[in-house]
């Protein structure tokens, strides 16, 4: 199976093509721009697409803008505004429902994209933003990040079936980087590593994991 790993950036994406077993060179390609350039974004896969989420737009503001990239016909639509606008924020999928929660701008709120629309999720317990996302199982865990005050001491986990929020021991306190879980299967399996990045965002996708902007997609 060819890999193909596709860089975020902040006016578009690049595409490094190769063979998963590394027989084949391979090469950045650049990928079509982001209609709207923004940073320090929330991104995830949903379906067979990489959804970027809010960020900085190029005079500062934080945006509402949602936009999905397929690598496939490299091209992107615009998908429905997020409920608010945010930087920072964190975003995580289960392949059927997109979940974006926190970010400044609303550090406590949680909304989930599903049938093409936002709908609104029970608030975080305390605030979040510049933290790792990831879901494992039937659990959202927002991992590290910046709360109330500084760095959170604890991480946060949402129980996407009785849609409880309780908090759950973290790494040492740190922002701005990856979670990314080691499988989608076992709902018994133990909260997502944290893995230290420059943006704090994560997703998977089937039985690979990607830290945006790196992202494994089967050819």
């Amino acid at each position: 199976m060819a890999l193909r790993l596709i860089a975020l950036l902040g006016a578009g994406v690049l595409a490094l093509a190769g063979a998963a077993s590394g027989r084949e060179a391979a090469a950045w390609k650049r990928g079509a721009p982001l209609p709207v350039p923004r940073s320090e974004v929330a991104a995830a896969t949903f379906g067979n697409e990489l959804v970027v989420a809010g960020g900085f737009l190029a005079d500062g503001r934080s945006s509402r803008r949602v936009d999905a990239y397929s690598p496939a016909r490299n091209r992107w639509r615009r998908l429905p505004d997020l409920p608010a606008a945010v930087n920072h924020a964190m975003a995580a999928s289960d392949g059927r429902r997109l979940y974006v929660v926190g970010g400044y701008g609303a550090p406590r709120r949680a909304s989930v994209f599903s049938s093409g629309q936002w709908r609104g999720l029970p608030a975080l317990p305390e605030p979040r933003a510049a933290a790792g996302a990831a879901i494992v199982g039937r659990t959202l865990y927002v991992i590290g990040g910046v709360a109330e005050g500084g760095l959170a001491q604890t991480s946060l986990a949402f129980d996407l079936k009785t849609r409880r929020w309780t908090r759950v021991p973290g790494p040492k306190p740190r922002d701005k980087f990856c979670s990314t879980p080691e499988t989608l299967d076992d709902p018994s399996a133990p909260a997502p590593k944290p893995v230290p990045m420059r943006t704090a965002v994560s997703a998977v996708r089937e039985a690979m994991t990607y830290c945006p902007g790196v992202m494994p997609v089967p050819d």
